[in-house]
């Protein structure tokens, strides 16, 4: 039943974080106006709201304009409820002793919203990084159990191996390679991984997006945000990194 009830509470979570990563790049309010299908501009009731269950009780359908809803909205729904019950199942209640899970959905949190940003937008804001960096920090400040001290070298190095790949590339390809933000966000990344699973996750995360561009992209010169790579080869370091 716990598990059932945070599946759900990911779901709403990850919602949420769509709707911020979506609007706070173009100013648009993200606090109290509410969701709207992209239709009829109809706003939705709280009842429509909820996740999962409100697509399945539709029928995948708009209640105004009888617009189908994507799929993709009920699967990331799934894979973001998903994705909040995984550290559990992984640490155990151990992991809110220590303060891992904690660590582990904060993190998540901030990966969901810089992935719909940067595949919308190719922008990763610092704001959002500072705000979950902070917050992480804080839990390693609360929690013995978590190594402040390796973590803020960590990120340090983190910070650098972007930094130093990100200049080679430049002067390699004559143009930037990576953006600002995947650079920022590798200090959070750093800081939450540590050093050996961080240099993992870059390594991972070049090898999916490779793939995503030679499998996928018919125009080989569009131009794609790396964050969503990084956040998801990210994910699996900070289990088995």
């Amino acid at each position: 039943m716990f598990y059932l009830l945070l599946l759900f509470l990911g779901a709403a979570l990850g919602s949420f974080y769509h709707v911020v990563g979506y609007r706070m790049p173009i100013g648009e309010n993200w606090v109290s106006d509410r969701s709207r299908c992209p239709g009829c501009g109809h706003q939705l009731t709280a009842i429509e709201l909820i996740p999962i269950l409100s697509y399945i009780i539709q029928g995948g359908k708009c209640r105004e304009c009888k617009m189908h809803i994507k799929p993709i909205y009920l699967l990331s729904e799934i894979v973001a409820g998903l994705l909040f019950v995984f550290p559990v199942w992984f640490y155990g209640f151990e992991g809110f002793e220590t303060g891992h899970i904690f660590v582990a959905w904060a993190f998540l949190s901030m990966l969901i919203i810089i992935t719909v940003s940067d595949i919308y937008y190719q922008l990763i804001l610092d704001k959002v990084l500072l705000f979950w960096g902070a917050i992480i920090v804080f839990l390693y400040v609360l929690y013995p159990q978590l190594d402040l001290m390796s973590a803020l070298v960590s990120a340090v190095v983190g910070f650098l191996t972007l930094y130093v790949i990100g200049l080679l590339g430049q002067l390699l390809f004559k143009k930037e390679a990576l953006g600002g933000g995947d650079i920022k966000l590798y200090a959070v990344v750093g800081f939450v991984l540590g050093i050996a699973p961080t240099f993992l996750s870059i390594f991972i995360a070049s090898v999916i997006a490779l793939s995503y561009i030679l499998l996928f992209m018919k125009d080989k010169a569009k131009v794609i945000g790396f964050g969503p790579f990084i956040a998801m080869a990210s994910y699996i370091c900070l289990f088995y990194g």
